[in-house]
């Protein structure tokens, strides 16, 4: 067949160059086009006349179409139909070949496929044509310059164009049809996701597609183009935040969860949650979250062992976004059963993803009702997160996030914060105090200084833990910038460290601070500051280390900013707090220095008033501290008469022992009976006056009922100190004669501070005289007591269940616990311990791995066990 002009064409009117076109063999076609450069524009010999570049767009023959391109053909030929290359490209859906066109500046891509999608088409070439446009829009918004606007900026040029309102209209004619409208509908949103990196204020303004979006995933039942709808609204969301609120108000999260039920496909579950998680990083928006009352659909969702992992992630995210930004909600989610849910994930997951829980369930703890309440009642979650604080395998955050936790569960109570810090150990405080966040630092530092108290005896293992270096590290941190609240804390747990029992120096500590350089980094710490309660606290400190620290005390001495004198006189203007602290520091240098008393005496000495008012308070142990330091610098006080103020002191101290002991007050009996401890180590004559006031007879029943094992070792030593007087012999005896297991008591519990020579001499002959006390002294070894630390805690006691032991490997790992009522191997309760004897106490062990509900309490080890609630024999004329 041939036409007018003598060309060749096929039946089906195509030339040669046409069929070589078709067939993608671009050599032929350029052979073709030098023969004759008139092929370039030949048409098909029939109604549709298309051009053999119109052939290859057609065809998608790629190598074909960009030889003819190259070669010169026209771009912005029409066919007899009326199409142009670009509509045939879209048309039969060859992305590429549109795409290889963008850069050419003869024609505007965009502009010629909306002028397509508006003519008539069949569904599968709509369906192309819509495909070509979610490629074409991807590759424009993905380009980093302007060189597909046309001179313009992209959205300068995609605005004049109306690409927003055009798609806005082929989205809703494609979803009003009755039938495969999904498929077309997906590359449209594919296209608007692309389009809302630079017009996306116009696809907000323009609610219409937000409203249809969330028609689609209504109706829908195809969780790939709901997925798509997903894709698009996150993709809005993260462009322009306005957004949010736009589809919050579209009731789109409630319809979100509708569809969550419908399709419980993972990558739909995944689409959705994530497009909540990011909608909820802004606390607005969570709040508009919450008011669409989602809360409800997600806190069902917590727990369900069908979430993939990541889903589940994500959604932790969204209800901690969520709960965070108002209180009502998260009272919403503990009445919803969030807490018992995050519970049961607690003990299936891994620890890597524990992490994720343990933020959620603190945050559900914060508030003042419930959610601390459901973790209090599930005594294996708490074993569970004491085990993950202490298990060397555990990551630091899911360590901190359980200590954290636990914190908050233990509450304002300092006996339960107290067992918590014991539960975790010296060695675990220490590490999360070098890798913790400040906030989290103040918390550890606030259970080292409820461990460091010597009576507790855990000072060593504090030490060994390598606390004292994190501390000198946080206050040498400070003396280089603004010091935070943490160093106060610092500061009084290095003071609480540098004293043992009775005021007596903690050699130990005193040698590893000086080898750290701890010292130097307080002066420098008191010259940069201007902070009158850090400088009061920092002149504390340094003062209680010089006691039996010689070189210490000269240092203090010879500085004129510690002038003794000066900081006397200075007592009168300052504030309580700061009164308080400033005596402390006095008194611990003026313990038992008669040299520098006198010194002090002579220039000018104490005022007496601030004691007097602190003798006053309502606060029973600021009462004893004060009365403590009034007898201890008596003699330097110019308007009161020493020997009245001691006398005051010492009866105070006397009244509130025996008070506190009736009410069976361990704390405080133990810090009273350290204070007379004290008081009797200075040898001043000061035993007489106590024995006079009766303060043996509520010692004697510390020691046979104690309230723990604190009481046992104060009421032993000071009944010790006591039986070095000759009155005091007799008063021990005296005791001793009614209740023959009294003297092993106080053998065993202060081995430092034997009993006298006299009374061993006194108390061996009646032994000898009465065999029959001997004996029962031998008999008596059932014995259990439950530690200081633990007295006061109820949660963090006895509800304990399976602590979990560190693994063999560590250096930390604590032994197994006695079993309640064991009998203890018998010592001969007449051997004189000797002068001298180095104090070797045990730290209190707790039950790793053992039910504690088959004990009945925490038992303790061999030198701290004390007599199980023997009758009392005290009488009225003792």
């Amino acid at each position: 067949m041939q036409d007018m002009y003598g060309m060749e064409y096929s039946r089906d009117g195509m030339a040669s160059i046409h069929v070589a076109t078709a067939q993608n063999l671009p050599l032929r076609v350029q052979r073709l086009v030098q023969i004759s450069h008139a092929l370039l524009e030949v048409r098909t010999f029939n109604k549709v006349s298309m051009t053999p570049l119109m052939v290859a767009a057609a065809n998608g023959a790629h190598d074909s179409f960009h030889t003819l391109v190259g070669l010169g053909a026209n771009l912005r030929a029409q066919s007899g139909t009326g199409m142009s290359v670009v509509s045939y490209a879209a048309t039969r859906g060859h992305t590429s070949i549109a795409l290889s066109l963008l850069g050419n500046g003869e024609m505007d891509i965009m502009q010629e496929l909306l002028e397509q999608l508006q003519r008539p088409m069949s569904n599968t070439e709509k369906t192309n044509c819509f495909k070509v446009l979610a490629g074409v829009t991807q590759a424009i918004a993905a380009e980093p310059t302007d060189r597909y606007s046309h001179g313009r900026s992209k959205s300068e040029h995609l605005r004049a164009l109306g690409v927003v309102s055009a798609i806005d209209d082929l989205l809703k004619k494609v979803t009003s049809e009755e039938s495969s409208w999904e498929s077309p509908a997906q590359h449209l949103m594919q296209a608007i996701t692309h389009l809302a990196e630079e017009v996306c204020s116009d696809i907000v303004t323009n609610s219409d597609i937000l409203r249809t979006l969330v028609g689609i995933m209504q109706k829908c039942d195809e969780p790939s183009t709901c997925i798509t709808v997903i894709h698009t609204l996150k993709a809005m969301i993260k462009r322009d935040p306005s957004a949010c609120f736009q589809i919050v108000s579209m009731n789109a999260p409630l319809v979100m969860m509708d569809a969550m039920r419908k399709h419980r496909s993972e990558s739909f579950l995944v689409a959705a949650i994530g497009c909540m998680e990011i909608s909820t990083s802004r606390p607005e928006v969570a709040r508009a979250l919450y008011k669409s009352g989602v809360l409800s659909g997600l806190a069902g969702m917590v727990g369900s062992p069908h979430l993939p992992p990541n889903v589940s992630s994500s959604l932790l995210n969204t209800v901690e976004n969520i709960v965070t930004c108002l209180e009502e909600a998260r009272k919403e989610a503990v009445s919803l059963g969030v807490v018992q849910a995050l519970l049961g994930m607690l003990h299936t997951e891994r620890v890597n993803r524990i992490g994720r829980i343990l933020g959620l369930l603190h945050t559900l703890c914060l508030g003042k009702e419930d959610g601390a309440d459901v973790l209090r009642g599930s005594p294996h979650t708490i074993s569970q997160l004491v085990g993950l604080m202490r298990h060397t395998i555990s990551p630091t955050s899911v360590q901190q996030g359980s200590f954290e936790l636990l914190w908050c569960v233990a509450g304002g109570g300092e006996g339960e914060r107290r067992a918590l810090a014991g539960l975790v150990g010296a060695r675990c405080l220490s590490s999360m105090l070098d890798r913790g966040a400040e906030g989290l630092q103040g918390k550890v530092l606030d259970s080292l200084l409820l461990l460091a108290p010597p009576v507790h005896g855990v000072q060593q293992e504090i030490l060994e833990a390598g606390c004292v270096h994190s501390l000198v590290k946080i206050i040498n941190q400070a003396s280089c910038s603004k010091p935070s609240c943490n160093v106060m804390c610092a500061l009084r747990v290095l003071e609480t460290l540098s004293c043992a029992m009775a005021m007596r120096p903690n050699r130990k500590f005193q040698q590893l601070a000086e080898k750290l350089g701890a010292w130097r980094c307080l002066l420098k710490l008191y010259s940069m500051t201007s902070d009158k309660d850090i400088q009061a606290q920092i002149l504390c400190t340094l003062s209680a280390s010089s006691v039996g620290n010689p070189a210490l005390k000269q240092l203090l001495l010879n500085d004129p900013r510690f002038e003794l004198s000066q900081v006397a006189s200075s007592m009168v203007a300052m504030e309580t707090d700061h009164v308080g602290t400033v005596s402390r520091a006095l008194c611990y240098q003026l313990y038992n220095s008669s040299d520098l008393q006198g010194w002090l005496a002579e220039r000018g000495g104490l005022p007496y008033a601030p004691f007097e008012a602190r003798q006053r308070s309502q606060d029973r142990a600021e009462r004893a501290r004060a009365s403590f330091e009034a007898v201890v610098m008596a003699k330097l006080f110019t308007d009161r008469d020493g020997m009245s103020v001691t006398v005051e002191g010492i009866k105070s101290l006397s009244l509130l022992l025996v008070e506190v002991e009736e009410e069976g007050e361990g704390d405080l009996q133990v810090l009273i009976g350290s204070l007379v401890c004290a008081l009797l180590r200075t040898g001043d004559g000061l035993g007489s006056a106590f024995l006079s006031l009766g303060v043996a007879r509520p010692l004697v029943a510390m020691l046979l009922e104690p309230p723990h094992d604190g009481s046992l070792k104060t009421s032993a030593l000071a009944l010790c100190l006591l039986s070095r007087l000759p009155r005091g012999t007799r008063v021990v005896m005296k005791y001793g004669r009614r209740a023959p297991y009294l003297v092993p008591l106080i053998q065993r519990y202060s081995p430092t501070y034997p009993l006298s020579q006299g009374f061993w001499e006194d108390w061996t002959q009646y032994c000898k005289d009465h065999p029959k006390a001997a004996a029962k002294q031998a008999r008596l070894t059932k014995m259990t007591v439950i530690s200081s630390l633990y007295s006061d805690a109820k949660l963090f006691g006895k509800s304990l269940v399976h602590l979990h032991p560190h693994p063999q490997s560590h250096r930390h790992t604590r032994p197994q616990p006695h079993q309640s009522n064991v009998k203890v191997e018998e010592s001969p309760a007449l051997t004189d311990p000797g002068e001298g004897q180095e104090e070797e106490e045990e730290e209190p062990r707790i039950s790793c791995g053992v039910p504690l509900h088959q004990t009945k309490g925490f038992v303790m080890s061999k030198s701290r066990a004390a007599v199980v609630k023997l009758p009392s024999i005290m009488q009225p004329n003792v």
